[in-house]
């Protein structure tokens, strides 16, 4: 597929002889001086297309926004859990933000309440990282987030895939592999929670931003005096709930099929 937005096939010779084989779904490789974004195709079929351009547009969409922000955010760190602490914080963020997906009005006081909630244990696990740690969960949640966040959105309305959102929510809801998935996921979640709240909230992105935490603390009704522990049954409740967390054994980070993996 050379030279994008034109699409075409290009000849099974010319990817041997060039060779342009990739085990990706999605790559990106050099064809005599210009750029060539390969599509594994696994059937001829309307379907097959359909699902290789989705591919394509969401590992061309991870490809630009991750060379955008190596410009001024590092994300060069391992992305492992830096401790327990930091293990059961992004779980509790990840169960939080599923409970508020499933919320029917995401407006409504106890909703908002757990949108409150949910920033603050952010600037809580922000605040216990070291700072490039923080700032590398920060920029990678934007990266990974949205990227998943698009490809849910594509599934959707493309595919018309009626399982991508109850997806996702599964994986939130279980144990989080210690990789960039993590961020991915609870990125994807702020989004798809921004979408029924603020549906305009990507023009943010015109202006430098630190993080969808901050996005959604601008959202119109969120800032508050209250704290929002209410909404998990109180400080007590979710002190007791970090502590069992942090005593769950840690899952083995695991080959994460079909993602490139950049350049």
């Amino acid at each position: 597929v050379p030279d994008l937005p034109t699409i075409r096939l290009l000849p099974p010779a010319t990817i041997e002889r060039e060779h342009l084989v990739s085990e990706q779904p999605w790559d990106v490789r050099d064809l005599q001086g210009r750029s060539v974004h390969l599509v594994r195709l696994t059937g001829a079929g309307p379907a097959q297309v359909d699902e290789a351009l989705v591919s394509l547009v969401v590992g061309l969409f991870r490809y630009e926004i991750q060379g955008a922000f190596k410009l001024t955010r590092p994300t060069d760190l391992d992305s492992g859990f830096a401790d327990g602490s930091d293990r059961a914080l992004s779980q509790l963020e990840a169960e939080l933000i599923d409970r508020l997906l499933a919320e029917p009005s995401p407006r409504s006081p106890g909703a908002l309440d757990g949108t409150r909630l949910f920033i603050s244990l952010r600037q809580r696990h922000e605040s216990s990282l070291p700072p490039r740690a923080a700032d590398h969960m920060a920029s990678m949640t934007i990266i990974e987030g949205t990227t998943r966040y698009l490809e849910t959105v594509l599934r959707q309305r493309v595919l018309r895939d009626g399982k991508a959102l109850e997806r996702l929510r599964k994986e939130l809801r279980a144990p989080l592999s210690p990789d960039e998935r993590r961020f991915g996921l609870v990125g994807a979640a702020e989004a798809l929670l921004l979408d029924r709240l603020q549906p305009d909230w990507k023009q943010r992105f015109e202006q430098p931003v630190e993080s969808l935490e901050a996005i959604l603390a601008e959202v119109p009704g969120v800032a508050s005096e209250a704290d929002g522990t209410s909404y998990m049954g109180g400080p007590e409740a979710i002190e007791s709930r970090l502590e069992a967390l942090e005593r769950m054994p840690v899952p083995a980070k695991s080959p994460r099929p079909g993602t490139f993996s950049g350049k």
